[in-house]
């Protein structure tokens, strides 16, 4: 099996987040803005109070905040010459658009920047999560697409607890080039303790395979309402666009068994309930119920990528 390296472990290896104040100090309608150190090699939080009053603003307003200077020790994470071209929120992801030098700068700059516009801009009540493109198309790290963003892949401070970082595989079922069976995969990632795996697995499906020879399963455009395990049983709600904009090109058990199956390789997880909006009486094209948790299903899985 191919094993392969995501910008995910880059992230999180971040030496550290410092904050000058708490979210707890803070007063109404104000965020950390993000900054970062001469040595490109610590986030730091500053209270900043939002002026505008509507969401595109906002948004405006915190991108701009970023690219000032003179906040103590600390520099702007985002270069002026780093332009906002648009920006669109949809199912809480925010995308933004952005236009100049980005891949002159050196890696460490262009993972800071990254982290400080995670981190800031997912504090604004409608947004969870970030994803950018430069110059018109997606952000990458080397040949691969850094994809949709959270706040929580960034750790707060490896450097003070370096053994809360974990090294791991996880096995990913995607479909096959003709869609019609599901292929395993094994994907090496870095986490934080702590952090959901189960989480992890869903995000890493949504955003789609990092190796060739498989497709995708999942849309990309769905929103991941949450995730928890209790009991044995995982529960995934998504909202309604995981059935409206589906991949599964009418083999509706890829999509479905690419989670049921890649969830199940984790020792956490014996079953999975799908739920879309938090309900569970749907169906996937009419063909697969959610009414009960789903069990491990290989009959779909037709080979996997050595």
């Amino acid at each position: 099996m191919k094993k392969v390296g995501i910008f995910l472990l880059i992230l999180l290896l971040i030496p550290g987040c410092r904050k000058t104040v708490t979210e707890e100090q803070m007063g109404d309608d104000s965020v950390l803005a993000y900054y970062v150190n001469a040595a490109m090699t610590r986030l730091t939080g500053d209270a900043h109070k939002l002026q505008a009053a509507d969401l595109s603003g906002r948004i405006e307003e915190l991108y701009a905040v970023l690219q000032e200077s003179g906040h103590g020790e600390t520099v702007a994470a985002v270069p002026e010459s780093l332009k906002l071209i648009s920006q669109n929120v949809d199912s809480r992801i925010l995308s933004l658009d952005l236009e100049g030098p980005y891949y002159e700068m050196s890696t460490a700059s262009q993972v800071m920047c990254l982290a400080a516009l995670t981190k800031t801009m997912t504090q604004l009540e409608e947004v969870d999560y970030i994803r950018l493109s430069v110059n018109g198309s997606p952000v990458t790290q080397g040949e691969t697409e850094v994809g949709i963003l959270r706040s929580g892949m960034f750790m707060d401070d490896i450097k003070d607890n370096p053994d809360s970082y974990i090294d791991t595989e996880l096995v990913l079922y995607f479909a096959s080039e003709d869609g019609r069976q599901l292929v395993k995969t094994t994907l090496s990632v870095g986490y934080q303790s702590g952090s959901s795996l189960e989480r992890i697995v869903v995000e890493q499906l949504l955003r789609g395979p990092q190796v060739s020879g498989v497709k995708a399963t999942l849309p990309s455009t769905s929103s991941l309402l949450g995730v928890n395990v209790r009991d044995g049983i995982c529960y995934v709600n998504f909202d309604d666009k995981f059935i409206s904009d589906s991949l599964s090109g009418g083999y509706d058990y890829i999509p479905v068994y690419s989670l049921v199956n890649s969830l199940t390789e984790l020792p956490t997880v014996q079953k999975v309930q799908l739920m879309i909006n938090s309900k569970t009486d749907v169906s996937y094209s009419d063909n697969i119920s959610f009414a009960a948790p789903l069990e491990r299903n290989m009959d779909y899985v037709g080979g996997e990528i050595d």
